[in-house]
């Protein structure tokens, strides 16, 4: 600051000079707006003129720079007369309003699908935190088909929203907003088994064990309501954090009423843990999702699917002829009694399979007891 008294002094002496003196404060100033505005207002401080303004002043072209106006840079820097700041202004102006989904107040996406999105939201009236998954209504269907699929989608949701299982997220609320209906659930403090996978590869044999027994408690209970789920997979099985705890999530409704057909391509490789009956589009029940929980239980065990191919088609017929690796086999430091259990899952024709969820759940306890004697 000491380049600047020479100005400063020839500021105090008053008169006419104070418009070209300033001018000249400013080419000695710093580039920086921050840095600039603390000049001017400490050159202010002493200055009664400089805060009051002149009676009439005069209009003097801005200074160019390169053959450019320093209009910009004025305006960001002086603080006369009653100009604000950039800086001031942006303050002046309150932030923008959050975006909502009815009255929920969205935080973050923390999730997205073939049909919908998942955010993380707080409620302003309850005062928490909720997670919201949207289901966008397929575009191009008359009107009568929409209301026909609100009146299913409402009807399957409220039977989802009676679900009251510790291992099932807890249902808050459903509503729509324009053209998407909306899934109010309980916020999780955890990750997904997919997140999980892709970092670990896979999960050590009990602990995989132990969260499929969670995970048939929760089929078995809703499945005795009357509820198949129909979308098992990794991504929507969630461990919570410092809790040996599972959570089954995306009991969504009439996934086939919104979502697009399935492709080679899949959604995120989903068609890898669908059913062959889902595959052929015959009759489903809670066997396809026996089946579906089998194929994730055999990921966990090896960190693969038990089919290589990854085309829409021939995962199930591989299946079929049984030339999927025993799991054993995949891992070495498996138990071949494990063996039994996934195949008991993953029969290709339903008859085959465990008939209910809770059969499944009694052969995994029959396998960590049979271990744990050996």
């Amino acid at each position: 600051m000491k380049e600047l008294r020479k100005p400063v002094e020839t500021l105090n002496a008053g008169g006419q000079g104070v418009e070209v003196s300033l001018s000249r404060a400013f080419d000695q100033s710093m580039e920086n707006e921050s840095e600039a505005e603390s000049l001017l207002t400490a050159l202010a401080a002493g200055m009664p003129e400089l805060r009051e303004g002149p009676a009439q002043p005069k209009k003097v072209e801005p200074p160019k720079v390169n053959g450019h106006s320093r209009d910009k840079k004025r305006s960001a820097v002086i603080l006369l007369n009653g100009v604000a700041s950039k800086s001031q202004k942006r303050a002046a102006h309150p932030p923008q309003e959050f975006r909502k989904i009815g009255r929920y107040v969205i935080e973050q996406e923390i999730g997205k699908g073939a049909c919908g999105s998942v955010y993380r939201a707080r409620d302003p009236k309850l005062d928490r935190p909720v997670a919201i998954k949207t289901v966008r209504y397929r575009f191009g269907q008359p009107g009568s088909d929409i209301i026909t699929l609100k009146e299913k989608l409402y009807h399957e949701a409220q039977a989802i929203a009676k679900l009251n299982h510790p291992n099932i997220v807890v249902i808050h609320d459903v509503d729509e907003d324009h053209d998407l209906c909306f899934i109010v659930m309980e916020c999780l403090d955890g990750a997904d088994l997919r997140t999980f996978l892709d970092k670990e590869h896979r999960v050590e044999w009990d602990r995989a064990v132990s969260l499929m027994i969670q995970a048939c408690n929760a089929l078995h209970y809703a499945h005795r309501l009357g509820i198949v789920h129909l979308d098992i997979k990794p991504s929507n099985l969630v461990l919570q954090r410092h809790h040996n705890n599972l959570k089954l999530t995306d009991f969504s409704i009439d996934k086939s009423a919104v979502r697009p057909p399935i492709s080679n391509n899949g959604e995120s490789g989903a068609h890898l843990y669908l059913a062959p009956e889902q595959r052929s589009g015959g009759p489903v029940d809670c066997r396809t999702d026996i089946f579906s929980l089998g194929v994730v239980f055999y990921e966990m065990l090896t960190g693969e699917t038990p089919c290589l191919d990854e085309s829409i088609a021939s995962p199930a017929r591989s299946i079929a002829k049984k030339s999927y690796m025993p799991p054993s086999l995949q891992n070495i430091e498996l138990p071949v009694e494990v063996d039994e259990a996934v195949a008991g899952a993953l029969a290709v024709n339903p008859k085959q399979r465990y008939q209910t969820a809770d059969e499944f759940r009694e052969a995994l306890v029959k396998l960590q007891t049979s271990v744990l004697l050996i």
